[in-house]
C-alpha cells in the first residue's frame, strides 16, 4: 500500500463529539532624626563555639561514593538559631568561604516584623570551623537580637563586611573585626537595606542598596558613620554613582558582581523588570522579565509616625534575594519566579537557561551552581556551544545518620508541598583538594553542605534500558520503540486512571503519590498540586476536561500550551516540555513523545508498504524492518466514556493550528466544547488548541493525515529515540 498524504485537510469528526523581607521599603533612613550618641559602633553578643553544640549536624561516616545521576553527597546541616522565643526563627541568608584561614562565615536575620520598635530586628553572624570540611565545627556566634538584619558577608583586608539594615538608619554596612567581634562599625548608605558589597578596587568596595536606595563606593576604612540626609556635603565618604533625582525613585538594588577584570554590574529591579547596570560607563542592559519572588512582609518606615511598619501589599512579589554572577563577559541572573537568564555584557542578548525559582548562583571554570526550589542544581558550562546542561542535582533525601550518601534519585522538591520545600537564598562552593564543597543558605531550613563528586569509575552506570526498538533507516534521526506506553494519557499528563471497561488493555490507575523526575531534574508527583487546574481532584479519574490538568473550569480557558487569535503560541510552546511528556518520564533513557512531524516522516518517508489487519497496521522500511502499531480504542473528554473504536489513537508532542469545523464552532474559534464529568451538560466553548496526532482512519483508501484532537481525550503514546541518545549507534 503506497500513502497519498491529506495532510491537515480533516477535521476532527472522528472524535469531535509569605516570609520576612529581604528589603525594606522607601525611606529607610533616619529621615533627618538625630542618631543616639554612639550608634555607629554597636556592641554584639559574643557566644562561643561550645554553646552552639547541636546545632551543626553531620553523618556518622562520609561516604566519597555516590550515585553518577547525582554525583552529591550530604556533608552537614548548620541549624538555624535558638536564641529567640519560639514563635520566630531565625533566616539564613548568605555564607563567605574564606580558604585561607579555613573559615565559613555565615549570615542571618530573624522574622520579626516592625510591629515592636523595640525588637524589630535581629541578626547573627556563625564563624565555622572547616578545618575538616566533613566535619564542620562551630568556633563563635555574634550577633543582635533587636538592632541589625544581615543580608549578606564578604571579607577584605582581614575585616567582615556585612550588608545590613538598621531601625534608625535604614541601610548600613557592617565591618566586623573576626579577631576582636565584639562590635560593629556602621557606614551609613542611602536607602532601605544594603544588600550586597563587593571587592572593586585596592582599599575600595561597592555597594549597593534596596528601595530608595543606590550603589556607589566607599573606602574599607572608612570611620563609622551616619549617612546625612538633610546636609549630603557630609557624605564625602560615599562616591554614589547615581543623580540625586534618581535616588528618590524605587531603585530597587539587588546585588552587585565583579567579573575577573574588575567591572562591576549592578542587579536591580527596575520598574516591573530587571536591569543590568555597568558600573564603568552607566550602559544598561533591560531585561525582559522581573526579579519575581513570593510575595512577603515587607517593612516600611513612616516618616510622620518615626515608626516602622508592616506592608505586605505594594509590589510585594519584588523584595526577595537575587543574585547574579559574571563569568568570561556573560550575566548569569537568578530571576526568582522567572528563572534563571544568562546576558551577554557586549550586545545585551538575553537567553532563558530554565524556568526554574532561582535566587542564588555561583560560578567557578567548570560549572554553574544554582539555589532553587528544586534545591541545589548544577550545570555545565560548554563554552562552545554557550549550552549548560544539568549535570548534578540534590534529591529528597540522604542517609544522614550514616554516610551521607544519597538515598533517594528523586530531585529536592519542586515548591509545590511548602512541607519540603526550602527557602534558596544564596550558594557558594570552593575546591579543597580534590573534593568541591558546597553551602546552600536555606532560609529557616539553615544551611546544607554538599560534596560534589565530577564523574568517576567506581560509581555506577545509568539504569538499564529493557524497551526495545526498530530503526527507519540510515536517514532517521530517530528509533521507534516496539511497544507503547501502558495506559491512556490525555496530552500533557504523565499519570492515567484505571482501565475501567477498557477491552484492549487492563490496568490500575497510577497511585497517589507517584512521582517521576524529569532529566533535568523536576518532580512530578501524582497528588494535589500536580491536579491544581483539574476541579481540584488529588489524582487522575476520569478522561474529562474537568479532570483536565490544564483547564480551569472557572474561566473555561488552558492554563498551558495555548493558541491567541492568531494561531501563534502564548507562551512560545509548540511541543511538550520534558516533565509533561510521558514516555520522558515513564521510561527515561532518552526515550520521548514522537513530534507529529516524525510521524509524518515515518509513514511518508520510510515506510515502503503498509499493511493493515484487525490487530493493527504493520510498516516495513526501505531497509527491511518493520514496526506494527495495534489497534487501541480511546477515552472521550465528552462523558470520559470508553470508545471501543476500530482505530488508532496515539498522541504527538505536538500542539496543533488546526481550527475546529464542526457543528458547534460557529465563531470559528480552536478548542471545543468543554463538557462535565458526566457528558450531559457543555461547561462552556474553550478558546484554546488542540495538539497533533496521526490520523490512520483512511489507510484503506491509501491515505494518511494529521489532524487536531481534543487534548482531554486518553489516547495512547508510542515513544522514540534520538540516535545520538544511542552509544556507539551505527548509521
Amino acid at each position: 500500500m503506497r500513502i497519498k498524504p491529506y495532510l491537515q485537510s480533516l477535521g476532527c469528526a472522528v472524535l469531535l463529539l509569605a516570609s520576612c523581607t529581604d528589603d525594606a521599603l522607601d525611606n529607610g533612613a533616619n529621615n533627618g532624626q538625630n542618631p543616639e550618641a554612639n550608634s555607629n559602633v554597636v556592641n554584639l553578643t559574643v557566644l562561643d563555639g561550645a554553646s552552639q553544640q547541636g546545632r551543626i549536624h553531620t553523618p556518622a561516616a562520609p561516604n566519597t561514593r555516590a550515585l553518577k545521576s547525582q554525583r552529591l553527597q550530604y556533608v552537614a546541616t548548620i541549624k538555624n538559631l535558638e536564641w529567640q522565643d519560639e514563635k520566630h526563627v531565625w533566616s539564613a541568608t548568605s555564607v563567605y568561604l574564606d580558604d585561607e584561614n579555613k573559615k565559613a562565615y555565615v549570615t542571618w536575620h530573624s522574622d520579626r516584623q516592625a510591629t515592636n520598635p523595640a525588637q524589630t530586628w535581629g541578626g547573627a553572624l556563625d564563624v565555622i570551623d572547616i578545618t575538616n570540611e566533613d566535619k564542620p565545627q562551630s568556633e563563635v556566634m555574634v550577633g543582635n537580637e533587636n538592632l541589625l538584619k544581615f543580608n549578606n558577608v564578604m571579607k577584605y583586608n582581614g575585616k567582615l563586611f556585612l550588608s545590613a539594615m538598621h531601625p534608625r538608619q535604614g541601610g548600613v554596612v557592617a565591618r566586623i573585626n573576626p579577631g576582636a567581634p565584639a562590635t560593629a562599625d556602621l557606614i551609613g548608605f542611602p536607602g532601605s537595606s544594603v544588600n550586597a558589597v563587593a571587592e572593586y578596587r585596592p582599599n575600595t568596595l561597592i555597594a549597593v542598596s534596596g528601595f530608595k536606595g543606590t550603589y556607589g563606593t566607599f573606602d574599607a576604612n572608612a570611620d563609622a558613620q551616619s549617612y546625612d540626609y538633610e546636609n549630603p556635603e557630609n557624605n564625602a565618604y560615599l562616591k554614589l554613582f547615581t543623580e540625586s533625582e534618581e535616588a528618590e525613585k524605587d531603585f530597587g538594588g539587588k546585588y552587585v558582581a565583579v567579573d575577573e577584570n574588575g567591572k562591576a554590574y549592578v542587579l536591580r529591579q527596575n520598574g516591573d523588570n530587571g536591569q543590568i547596570i555597568n558600573v564603568e560607563d552607566g550602559k544598561t542592559i533591560n531585561m525582559t522579565v522581573p526579579l519575581l519572588s513570593e510575595n512577603k512582609y515587607a517593612e516600611d518606615y513612616d516618616p510622620e509616625t518615626g515608626k516602622w511598619i508592616t506592608e505586605g501589599t505594594r509590589q510585594s512579589v519584588y523584595f526577595g534575594k537575587h543574585v547574579m554572577v559574571i563569568r568570561k563577559g556573560i550575566a548569569y541572573v537568578a530571576a526568582g519566579k522567572s528563572g534563571i537568564y544568562k546576558y551577554n555584557l557586549t550586545d545585551g542578548k538575553e537567553t532563558k537557561i530554565n524556568g526554574i525559582f532561582a535566587t542564588g548562583l555561583y560560578a567557578d571554570d567548570e560549572f554553574l551552581y544554582a539555589a532553587t526550589g528544586s534545591g541545589l542544581r548544577i550545570y555545565q558550562f560548554n563554552d562552545e556551544t554557550g549550552e549548560l546542561p544539568l549535570y548534578a542535582f540534590e534529591v529528597e533525601t540522604y542517609d544522614e545518620e550514616g554516610n551521607g550518601a544519597p538515598t533517594s534519585t528523586t530531585a529536592a522538591t519542586t515548591g509545590a508541598s511548602t512541607t519540603k520545600r526550602h527557602s534558596p537564598n544564596f550558594v557558594t562552593a570552593h575546591h579543597n583538594g580534590n573534593n568541591t564543597y558546597i553551602y546552600i543558605a536555606y532560609g529557616q531550613s539553615g544551611v546544607r553542605v554538599y560534596k560534589f563528586m565530577k564523574e568517576g569509575e567506581e560509581q555506577p552506570g545509568e539504569p538499564e534500558d529493557n524497551h526495545d526498538w526498530v530503526d527507519p533507516g540510515d536517514d532517521s534521526d530517530i528509533v521507534w520503540a516496539t511497544e507503547n506506553v501502558e495506559g491512556y494519557y490525555a496530552w500533557g499528563e504523565i499519570f492515567h486512571a484505571d482501565s475501567g471497561e477498557n477491552t484492549w488493555e487492563e490496568f490500575e490507575a497510577d497511585k497517589y503519590g507517584l512521582s517521576f523526575t524529569s532529566p533535568d531534574g523536576i518532580v512530578v508527583t501524582n497528588d494535589e498540586s500536580y491536579w491544581t487546574e483539574g476541579n481540584g481532584s488529588k489524582q487522575k479519574t476520569v478522561y474529562t476536561y474537568d479532570n483536565y490538568r490544564y483547564f480551569d473550569g472557572s474561566t473555561a480557558e488552558l492554563s498551558k500550551y495555548r493558541l491567541d487569535d492568531s494561531e501563534n503560541s502564548e507562551d512560545d510552546k509548540w511541543t511538550l516540555d520534558p516533565e509533561e511528556d510521558v514516555a520522558t518520564m515513564r521510561w527515561g533513557n532518552g526515550w520521548r513523545m514522537p513530534t507529529q512531524d516524525e510521524w509524518d516522516e515515518m509513514v511518508m518517508s520510510f515506510a515502503n508498504t503498509i499493511e493493515e489487519n484487525e490487530r493493527g497496521v504493520t510498516f516495513t522500511f526501505n531497509n527491511g524492518n518493520t514496526l506494527f502499531l495495534p489497534k487501541t480504542g480511546y477515552y472521550s473528554y465528552n462523558g470520559g466514556d470508553w470508545k471501543d473504536a476500530n482505530g488508532y489513537y496515539y498522541w504527538s508532542s505536538s500542539l496543533s493550528t488546526q481550527i475546529n469545523t464542526n457543528d458547534f464552532d460557529y465563531r470559528g474559534h480552536t478548542g471545543g466544547w468543554i463538557w462535565n464529568q458526566a457528558g450531559d451538560n457543555k461547561l462552556a466553548w474553550s478558546y484554546e488548541s488542540l495538539a497533533w496526532m496521526p490520523d490512520f482512519s483512511m489507510l484503506y483508501y491509501e491515505y494518511y493525515a494529521r489532524n487536531g484532537y481534543d487534548r482531554a481525550n486518553g489516547y495512547k503514546v508510542r515513544p522514540v529515540k534520538d540516535k545520538a541518545n544511542i552509544p556507539d549507534f551505527a548509521k
